[in-house]
């Protein structure tokens, strides 16, 4: 659009241009910044030197006139150019400040506090006061730590205990406790106060969740772990494990043998096939529940494992019936912790063939049969390979080979014309003198791939000369592994007609070792999978229907519920889906629901990386003498079990420091009074309040 040039304007000036219009303001709903502003400084410039060619005289003797068409300079530099750029400026601060002033009017643009506020008056309400900040405090008792008892409840100081050495390790934290934070670089410390009263003790300050569990004689273990260090097995050796149930025994060849010196125990790998069960989760809902004790029994150990052992107690339940028994659950702890975690020494070889004990057996000797060294029959003397010689004809080779309970004519050793003796001695003998081979003990003969376990009834020493061999050598009686006699008849040679003299080991010298505890490398706050969550149970010590180590083995009734010992029954609430849960190493009495515990250890998913967190406790289940803590929500990481530490001396403290003041006196005919506090702000906390917050 072109213009045609003002009288005395040259063509094409810029003042000659006509005005540009305004665009309207216009704002949507909803947004968080709304524009007001009329213009800025380069529009606003531009509209002033637009007008001066069209400014007039309204009224006068120039009216109508336009004095300012002859100002063609629209140069800065000219004095009143410059005076409507200064202007200009004027109104670009005048147009901020206005639509600042129209933002703040909105609640949703608003930035002031007193905006905000007045805002809200306008339809009758109030902002509330902002809340201090919360966290929780973890404190740790240290063992010699005594609280006092005369600032104690009563009820308080009956339940600690009587005497003033019941104390130690057992603190009180009041509330209103003052903890101040380390500062950082330019930082100041913050005053924290516990909104809550603790009672602390020093075992509760490192808390460890289950990492050994117990070990029953597994027949078909992949995995063998026994106490201590053995260095006296290695592969291709054989164990006899014999089951606790009474099945048969069965017979492991060792692939492997690993010491850990750290935890004192050794690894046997074998040539079996069934892996270690996992550790899986408690559940709640398939127990039953041990009713509260009233008949008055006094503590021992028979008492203590019967009342504990293989049992699932509510923590209300088991606190009552302690109370009711007045034991000492100080030591009443030690004792499960110690018959937990104290392997008992083997027993002693008792040389009379009794019921086996279960347990896993590793042999001390590995020998030939007597005369699986003797020369070939054929490379005897001549006159000693006729019939009227020392060693007739058909020998001891070829299809002719006796077996290990033969000797080299093939007359059982246990007949009175055989070299070995008379009908009551041997029925085989080891080519030396083997004085780890006790009555009581057990014997396994091996050839090619067959084995037969043996029980060692009696043991002989004897010198036999037969095989053109002479020379010491240690008779065996044995039995069948069930006691009874074995089948001997020839001419095949019964029970030991297949181990031949040459080609069969007998191993014997057994030695029972004590089973090391098994230890749990499940991740703590991992859920089990769906097929190990259906409540089946695992490998572990009796319990009533649990399905974690150690409390498994008990059957739940229809639809999980059954009749509980001593009239108690299980519960069939449905235990909740993301509910988190610790079994701890040992029973831990006391806890009570609502409790905080604080958990850290290494994150299983980032390896090297620390984390923690605060879980409250909803439920407590004591099983099998260990202690679970279900919490109410699952936990927020996955820790490696072997670095995980929780500890339960945790409250609650809020931001903020009490202070005690002298209001001043007032007017006590004046109602509602106000004072003004002399260090202000009063904090407010977080309350389930209409209002969020409340006043301290």
């Amino acid at each position: 659009m072109s213009t045609r040039p003002l009288p005395g304007h040259p063509e094409g000036c810029s003042c000659c241009q006509p005005e540009r219009p305004v665009p309207p303001l216009y704002n949507r709903p909803g947004l968080s910044d709304i524009s007001y502003r009329p213009g800025t400084h380069g529009s606003f410039l531009r509209r002033m030197l637009s007008s001066l060619s069209r400014a007039e005289i309204p009224d006068g003797d120039g009216e109508g006139t336009r004095p300012l068409q002859s100002l063609t300079q629209r140069s800065t530099d000219d004095i009143s150019i410059a005076l409507l750029d200064a202007w200009a400026s004027v109104l670009h601060v005048l147009g901020f400040y206005q639509d600042r002033v129209a933002n703040e009017g909105f609640l949703r643009p608003a930035t002031e506090r007193l905006s905000v506020r007045q805002l809200a008056r306008a339809i009758g309400y109030e902002l509330g006061p902002g809340v201090a900040a919360s966290t929780y405090v973890a404190f740790t008792v240290e063992s010699s730590a005594l609280s006092g008892t005369a600032d104690l409840d009563p009820a308080l100081r009956q339940q600690l205990g009587t005497t003033g050495a019941g104390f130690a390790g057992r603190a009180v934290v009041p509330t209103g406790t003052q903890i101040k934070s380390v500062p950082g670089p330019d930082e100041v410390p913050q005053t924290f106060e516990t909104t809550g009263e603790l009672q602390a003790r020093a075992e509760w300050n490192e808390l460890r969740p289950i990492r050994h569990r117990e070990q029953h004689p597994d027949p078909g273990a992949r995995v063998v772990w026994l106490d201590g260090a053995v260095t006296d097995l290695s592969a291709r050796d054989l164990i006899l494990v014999v089951p606790k149930d009474g099945s048969t025994p069965v017979v492991r060849r060792v692939v492997s043998v690993s010491v850990d010196d750290e935890m004192g125990r050794t690894e046997v790998v074998t040539d079996g096939t069934t892996a270690p069960p996992r550790f899986l989760r408690l559940r709640r809902n398939l127990l039953t529940y041990t009713a509260p004790l009233l008949q008055p029994t006094r503590l021992s150990k028979a008492s203590a494992s019967t009342l504990l052992e293989g049992s699932s107690w509510r923590q209300r339940d088991l606190s009552a019936t302690l109370g009711i028994q007045r034991w000492n659950t100080r030591a009443l702890v030690r004792f499960l912790r110690f018959r937990r975690y104290v392997r008992p020494p083997p027993p002693l070889p008792s040389f009379e063939l009794g019921d086996p004990e279960p347990g896993v057996y590793t042999f001390a000797v590995r020998s030939g049969a007597f005369g699986h060294n003797a020369p070939r029959w054929l490379a005897l003397p001549r006159e000693d390979r006729v019939t009227s010689g020392a060693y007739p004809p058909p020998g001891w080779d070829g299809t002719n080979e006796p077996h290990v309970g033969a000797d080299s004519q093939g007359r059982l050793y246990r007949s009175e014309d055989s070299a070995g003796g008379t009908s009551d001695q041997a029925h085989f003998f080891l080519e030396r003198v083997a004085s780890d081979v006790v009555p009581g003990g057990w014997t396994v003969l091996e050839r090619g791939g067959s084995v037969l376990p043996l029980r060692v009834a009696d043991v002989l020493e004897t010198s036999l000369a037969d095989f053109a061999l002479s020379g010491k050598a240690t008779g065996v009686v044995a039995k069948k592994v069930d006691g009874t006699d074995l089948d001997i008849d020839p001419p095949a040679g019964g029970t030991l007609g297949s181990f031949k003299v040459r080609s069969t080991t007998i191993h014997a010298g057994s030695k029972l070792r004590p089973l090391a505890l098994l230890p749990v490398e499940e991740p703590v706050g991992l859920e089990d999978p769906p097929e190990a969550s259906d409540g089946a149970s695992a490998s572990g010590s009796g319990g009533s229907g649990g399905s974690t180590d150690g409390s498994g083995g008990g059957a739940p009734g229809p639809e999980g519920t059954a009749p509980g010992p001593n009239g108690g029954a299980a519960d069939t609430a449905e235990e909740p889906v993301h509910t988190g849960q610790i079994t701890l190493d040992h029973l831990v009495l006391d806890l009570e629901r609502g409790r905080a515990v604080a958990i850290s250890g290494e994150r299983h998913d980032l390896p090297g990386v620390l984390a923690s967190e605060v879980a409250i406790i909803q439920e407590i289940v004591h099983d099998d003498a260990n202690t679970t803590l279900f919490f109410e929500s699952a936990l927020q990481h996955v820790y490696v079990r072997s670095t995980v530490v929780l500890n339960a001396n945790v409250v609650r403290a809020t931001h903020g420091e009490s202070v005690t003041q002298v209001l001043g006196s007032g007017d006590g005919a004046r109602p509602h009074a106000r004072f003004t506090l002399l260090r202000p702000p009063l904090t407010y906390v977080s309350d389930a309040s209409p209002t969020g917050a409340s006043s301290t």
